[in-house]
């Protein structure tokens, strides 16, 4: 079997985990890097330059920070009429829409990170198991275009959930974008107070993961919130009118035992096949919170493997 050769644009704590993960597997993998930030990084191979970088691969995986990930996916296709490209922002929509429809572009998002930032916060385990999210490329991208970038995600053991790109964006508005806005301003208000030493210091473990998602790299999330702005402010009024009311206590178990049932428990799985295109198909599966993986396609019919549902 032959190496594929993977780029990774940005060797940040996202691009740097998947680069590492990547060169755990030699005889799958052959990852080359780039970033703007010339340094050595652990022996891992470096283009040098973003248009080199798209000559030498057969995919490119981009992970620099949100504002700069269309100009970097547009760089890398005009670079090389062959490359496939998909890109680790958690915002969806305003990338496409700077990018358009492309044949060559697969939007993806791995839901995995930490407070921590940078080449040496990477972890080649950071993004084991984690779910994928991936939105429908252009209409007339062929198969191949998903089926390439899932046998690479599958090197991390991902779920994958398909998904539009406008659903995915409201959906991490409120999962993910707002609980940093929220733990943030807990954060700043309690340091504000007369006693914030002795607040610190009878803090529970609740606040203990509050204060861990205050650490986050204020400049990256700053530009997150700006890029999914409409659906963190209609997500920020649900909360405030949500606050308004008596805690609906049993609502909030039920939402956290079908995340720990979707998110977080081990899954089985079970063949399934679609007539291609099944975008579709794919679309209702991750609306139910359905994770698929290992999709192949053969004579016009695309075989998947689906979790299984109790």
């Amino acid at each position: 079997m032959s190496l594929t050769r993977i780029g990774v644009a940005g060797l940040g704590l996202i691009g740097g985990s998947i680069a590492r993960r990547l060169a755990e597997m030699p005889d799958l993998y052959d990852p080359i890097g780039f970033d703007i930030q010339e340094r050595p990084r652990g022996g891992m191979a470096q283009a040098q330059s973003l248009e080199a970088l798209a000559r030498e691969t057969e995919l490119v995986i981009v992970a620099v920070p949100p504002e700069h990930t269309a100009a970097v996916i547009a760089a890398v296709l005009a670079a090389d009429q062959n490359v496939l490209v998909t890109d680790v922002a958690s915002v969806k929509q305003p990338i496409i829409d700077e990018i358009g429809p492309s044949r060559r572009y697969l939007p993806s998002h791995p839901l995995a990170g930490a407070e921590t930032s940078g080449w040496l916060a990477a972890r080649a385990d950071l993004l084991h198991a984690t779910t994928w999210a991936v939105c429908p490329p252009a209409p007339d991208a062929p198969p191949e275009l998903f089926t390439a970038w899932a046998s690479v995600f599958d090197a991390f053991d991902a779920r994958l959930i398909v998904c539009d790109s406008d659903d995915h964006d409201r959906a991490v508005a409120r999962t993910s974008h707002v609980p940093h806005l929220v733990a943030t301003v807990m954060a700043a208000a309690l340091a504000r107070q007369h006693t914030p030493r002795l607040t610190a210091a009878l803090s529970g473990g609740s606040f203990r993961d509050v204060a861990r998602v205050a650490s986050a790299d204020p400049a990256l999330w700053s530009k997150i919130l700006e890029l999914n702005d409409d659906n963190v402010h209609a997500a920020i009024e649900d909360l405030r009118a949500a606050l308004g009311e008596p805690p609906p206590w049993e609502e909030s178990r039920e939402m956290a035992a079908l995340v720990r049932q979707l998110r977080w428990q081990p899954l089985t799985w079970e063949e399934r096949e679609f007539a291609w295109p099944a975008w579709d198909e794919l679309r209702a599966l991750g609306h139910d919170g359905v994770a698929i993986r290992r999709p192949r396609i053969e004579l016009g019919r695309m075989s998947v493997e689906v979790a299984a549902t109790s």
